[in-house]
């Protein structure tokens, strides 16, 4: 851009130099020589107008137009633009900012994501017991692959508002990243009827078992899983008790399962 801004520059005093040399020959009157001046200023100031506002700007929207359309196929998100406008709009602004913002297509994608946590907690309420099995199952394979790759990831993706979340995209392999958009789309589909009943009697009493048997392994650490924001905490420790919580939980019956973690996840949850 600034070789062709210096060019430009140099061509403009080339062709004012030569329109002075022929109003000085007298070969042209002094009106015309300003009037062609003026005429070229504009004409090349016009030009470097559109190279470097007018046309980067065009590009750019349409970059935006074709993510959006892309958006709007996507597992996981496709299904907002009917059941969740409002959402939608939001993710689709954020979108345009991001990439505005010079973010690749993907990572921004990826930036989105943390968006759909309050909605997703609000459907797992609503949602089947296998919806919710599953969700719950990709996200603890999310989990252990952050973790081997850096515990501080782990606690980051766990506990966003202690510490700030993480661009899954960015950090996941490929087919984690497809296994998250298609259980996102499967709870988003099975959770459009009312709120499902939680048996919060068994709930509390199976979540205390599991309590119980992590107790044999963690002890009275695992009181740090109700306050992650604590200073002393130790962050590695709170992955892996989070880890083994949720490897537990998973492991009851799929009823069993899905009762526990409707009350634990559950927005509306009693």
């Amino acid at each position: 851009m600034q070789l062709s801004l210096i060019i430009s520059a140099l061509l403009l005093v080339a062709l004012i130099g030569a329109l002075t040399a022929l109003y000085r020959r007298k070969q042209l009157s002094r009106i015309k020589a300003l009037g062609l001046t003026l005429a070229l200023a504009l004409l090349l100031g016009g030009w470097l107008g559109y190279r470097y506002l007018i046309l980067p700007e065009m590009r750019l929207q349409a970059r935006i137009e074709a993510t959006q359309t892309q958006l709007m196929h996507l597992p996981g998100y496709r299904l907002l633009q009917q059941q969740e406008p409002a959402l939608w709009r939001q993710l689709n602004e954020e979108l345009a900012a991001q990439l505005r913002a010079g973010v690749n297509p993907s990572q921004a994608f990826g930036h989105l994501r943390p968006l759909l946590t309050d909605l997703l907690n609000q459907r797992i309420g609503r949602a089947g017991d296998a919806a919710i099995n599953s969700y719950i199952a990709v996200s603890l394979k999310q989990m252990e692959s952050l973790r081997a790759r850096d515990v501080k990831l782990c606690f980051r993706f766990l506990f966003p508002q202690v510490n700030g979340g993480v661009n899954l995209n960015q950090l996941l392999p490929e087919k984690l990243i497809q296994q998250d958009s298609a259980v996102i789309e499967q709870l988003l589909q099975e959770s459009t009827g009312a709120e499902r009943a939680v048996d919060l009697p068994a709930a509390h009493q199976q979540l205390n078992r599991v309590v119980q048997q992590l107790y044999l392994s963690w002890g009275d650490d695992l009181q740090w899983l109700n306050a992650p924001a604590d200073a002393h905490v130790d962050r590695q420790k709170m992955c892996d008790m989070t880890i083994d919580l949720y490897r537990a939980i998973l492991a009851l019956p799929d009823t069993q399962s899905a009762n526990v973690l409707r009350m634990m996840l559950s927005a509306n949850a009693g």
